[in-house]
Parts: C-alpha cells; sequence; structure tokens
C-alpha cells in the first residue's frame, strides 16, 4: 500500500508527463514551421516517450489498487524565438522534471535509507571475473546516518545489479556488534548461497544466505573471499 503523499505525487507526475508531451509537440510544431523537418519528427518521438512514461505511472497506480485522478493538461508556455530557445527550454523542463522523479523516490524511502545507499553505492567493488561484486557499510556509516539494520535491508541489491553478477555481498558492521561482521549472500545460476553461508555458522535459502564472521572487517572479507573463490575453483 503506497502512503498518500506518495500516491499524490504520482497521480501528478502522470500530469506532468503528458504536459512534457504537449510541450515537446509543440517543439516540433516550431521546427516544422521552420522546415527543419527532421527535428520536428525527432521531438514528435520524444512526445510519444513522455505519453509512455504517462501510462507506465497510471499503469503502476492501477496495478496497486489506487485511484487515478486525471487533471487538466497546461498549456505549453515556453517562448520560442530561436532554435536555441528550444534546447535551453528542453534542458531546463528536463532538469525540472527529474527534480519531481527525486521528489517521489525522497518520499518512498526514508532519508536514512537513501543515505545509506549512497555510501553503499561508493563502496561497490567488482571482482575481475565480473561474477562477484561486494558492498561495505561499516559501524561509522550507520552511526554517522544513524540508520538501523532495516533501512539496509535491500542494499545486497547493489552489488546484485551489476551485470554478470553470479555471486553479491554485502558486509556490514551493526554498531552494537563491534566484534562481528554480518554478510549477506545473494547468488545466481549453479551457485548455492547457503553452502558460503554455513562455513561461517550461517544458513538461508539456495539463492539468499547470511552469516556472522567474528573478528575486524578486514578479516572477515578475507575469509570471505577465500571461501568464494574456493567455490568459483570448483565449478
Amino acid at each position: 500500500m503506497l502512503n498518500e503523499k506518495v500516491h499524490k505525487l504520482l497521480n501528478e507526475q502522470i500530469n506532468k508527463e503528458f504536459y512534457s508531451a504537449y510541450l515537446y509537440l509543440d517543439f516540433s510544431n516550431y521546427f516544422k514551421a521552420q522546415g527543419l523537418d527532421g527535428f520536428a519528427n525527432w521531438y514528435k518521438i520524444q512526445a510519444q516517450e513522455e505519453r509512455d512514461h504517462a501510462m507506465l505511472f497510471y499503469t503502476y497506480l492501477q496495478n496497486e489498487n489506487m485511484p487515478v485522478t486525471l487533471e487538466a493538461i497546461g498549456k505549453p508556455d515556453k517562448e520560442i524565438t530561436c532554435h536555441m530557445d528550444v534546447l535551453k527550454a528542453g534542458l531546463e523542463h528536463e532538469i525540472y522534471v527529474t527534480s519531481l522523479i527525486n521528489d517521489i523516490l525522497y518520499n518512498t524511502f526514508p532519508m536514512r535509507a537513501m543515505e545509506l545507499k549512497r555510501r553503499a553505492w561508493r563502496s561497490l567493488h567488482v571482482w575481475k571475473n565480473r561474477k562477484v561484486a561486494e558492498v561495505t557499510l561499516s559501524r561509522d556509516d550507520f552511526r554517522e546516518v544513524r540508520g538501523t539494520k532495516a533501512e539496509a535491508e535491500d542494499v545486497v541489491e547493489i552489488p546484485r545489479s551489476v551485470a554478470g553478477n553470479q555471486i553479491a555481498l554485502f558486509f556490514y558492521q551493526i554498531p552494537d556488534r563491534t566484534k562481528e561482521i554480518r554478510v549477506s549472500i545473494r547468488t545466481r545460476c549453479a551457485y548455492d548461497a547457503t553452502i558460503l553461508a554455513k562455513q561461517f555458522g550461517g544458513g538461508g535459502h539456495v539463492r539468499a544466505a547470511g552469516c556472522t564472521v567474528k573478528g575486524s572487517m578486514a578479516s572477515a572479507k578475507r575469509l570471505v573471499r577465500r571461501a568464494v573463490k574456493e567455490m568459483l575453483q570448483k565449478r
């Protein structure tokens, strides 16, 4: 169930996307009048893309059993006197629409969760073979953000999203457990996540498992990486 604020923002975004289509059709009209058919056609294509965006939001709300409210679409209001005006207005509008998407994102996820993900992205390490990727959140990361384990629950999806990834690792250190490192493991193909987890007293499922390793972050990574390399060599 979407919260009320996000539902409202998504409804508004449908309107903004349709307005974007109107705006780009207006740009297309301008270039058509200037005899620049290629530019005119390009903006017609952009207008269709914006309509597609609107319908994606529309369909998402319907799939979530949330009511869709269709408001009046505003008339394009950009003053166009030369070719450069179109390019500048288009850039300005895209920046504006991006800010609207950011608003939806920030209202969907708590800021602490967003900051933890940002830090995790910065730590992303992809092995040379591209099969393994890992991210890390330290005790200091959690303390500085005042984040919780629950707010970092899906951080493991970051390394998992890397193209070609087959083993994703998320190393993290809960502030009140300074002498142990938690490890979340996700796998694809024939790799069994539980085989890795059980080596450190953990468990889970074939594709999703976890464990706790005693010691420092550096020693935990060394041990888990060694186990991963051994698993890779057996295939």
